[in-house]
């Protein structure tokens, strides 16, 4: 088989040439263009990416803030509760520590009476007067006791129950 050889014409190189040149610039302006709308997207997708990450940390420090502030609120009112707490035992202290006071210069009292009786009639009566005062004594102070320590406990849980309510009210709300 004979080969045969192709002359190439000036003119025919030249089109060539420039088809080539024209797709290679075709080439290069679709190489830019992709290039240019991948980083235009690529910006986009991180303005999108770090504008969610504002608005995530923005809410996240939201919620830590109103945590921060419903976690306060409960801490100052068990505070507050043992506050109140702690001025009712010193008032129930007191009033133990007053009867208890009374009790006692009661019972002197009747001591020097019995010792300085002359009777055993006059003694029997000084004990019996003294027992019956004692225990009309014992029954309004345990009475008086009993209603302060009442009033010490419904004082001290009443800033809790305040909490325990607005923590209910907070948790139907948000379950809402």
């Amino acid at each position: 088989m004979a080969t045969r050889k192709t002359k190439v014409t000036k003119p025919r190189a030249t089109q060539v040439e420039a088809a080539v040149k024209n797709g290679a610039a075709a080439v290069e302006t679709a190489v830019k263009a992709g290039t240019d709308a991948a980083a235009q997207n690529v910006e986009k997708a991180v303005k999108m990416t770090q504008d969610q990450a504002e608005k995530a940390n923005a809410q996240a420090l939201k919620a830590f803030d109103e945590v921060y502030a419903f976690n306060k609120q409960n801490l100052d009112a068990f505070v507050a509760a043992g506050d109140v707490y702690l001025r009712g035992v010193e008032a129930i202290n007191a009033a133990f520590i007053s009867t208890a006071r009374r009790t006692v210069e009661a019972g002197l009292s009747n001591t020097k009476a019995v010792l300085s009786a002359k009777t055993f009639n006059e003694v029997v009566d000084l004990q019996n007067d003294f027992a019956r005062k004692t225990f009309d004594e014992v029954v309004a102070e345990t009475t008086k006791l009993s209603e302060l320590t009442s009033q010490v406990a419904n004082e001290a849980a009443k800033p809790i129950s305040v909490r325990v309510q607005k923590t209910f009210e907070t948790f139907a709300k948000t379950a809402a």
